[in-house]
């Protein structure tokens, strides 16, 4: 038991010193926020089916805005393959861990 601990820490510790490894955590980290709210949102028992609707637009919102163009509305536009956006923003901590890591 103690010795499988210790081969999960090992694991874990080398793969956040990967800088590959965190910046895609980097990524994630607003996408994966944004997804636990609206699963927050939906464990309650008695909710506002309105606040719900709410919650999924904005987290469409917040994926398309990271994944396609951030002006492009992902609600009411099919996404042909030209449209994904070549030059994300992903946010200055991610960029400047880049440039770090290139």
């Amino acid at each position: 038991m103690g010795n499988d601990n210790c081969y999960t820490a090992d694991l874990l510790y080398r793969m956040y010193c990967d800088d590959s490894n965190q910046l895609y955590m980097l990524y994630l980290k607003q996408t994966l926020k944004d997804v636990q709210i609206a699963l927050k949102a939906f464990e309650g028992e008695d909710n506002d089916p309105t606040k719900l609707l709410d919650t999924l637009v904005f987290l469409m919102q917040s994926l398309g805005k990271n994944i396609v163009f951030p002006t492009f509305d992902l609600l009411t536009t099919p996404i042909p393959n030209e449209c994904m956006y070549a030059n994300p923003h992903l946010g200055y901590t991610f960029e400047q861990k880049m440039l770090k890591t290139s």
